[in-house]
């Protein structure tokens, strides 16, 4: 059989990486840590999480929005986290709320 690889691929819509990793496959981890339980340095303390979640509360408190919360903060110098980390842990309290709500 004549003919290229990558005519070949291409023709079975397969990537070349794709190819590349079914033929070469990468080694095994023996023992992988799950993401959640994975340390890292530039991960958020419970402590600051709690902290977050007591400024966003008390914003909600007064009809103030997340980016309203994390704002305040900012302007009195307190950047405990992105704006984004504040948006996902306003959704895991909100999701705790609403299930104990639900139950």
């Amino acid at each position: 059989m004549t003919g290229s690889q990558r005519q070949a691929l291409r023709a079975t819509g397969i990537s070349r990486s794709t190819w590349h990793y079914r033929v070469n496959p990468r080694p095994r981890t023996t023992n992988p840590i799950h993401q959640a339980d994975r340390a890292y340095s530039t991960r958020i303390s419970q402590a600051d999480r709690e902290r977050i979640e007591e400024r966003i509360l008390a914003g909600w408190a007064d009809n103030h929005s997340v980016d309203h919360s994390f704002a305040t903060a900012w302007d009195e110098g307190l950047m405990l986290a992105s704006r984004r980390a504040w948006w996902r842990i306003a959704a895991g309290r909100l999701f705790r709320i609403q299930s104990v709500n639900v139950a």
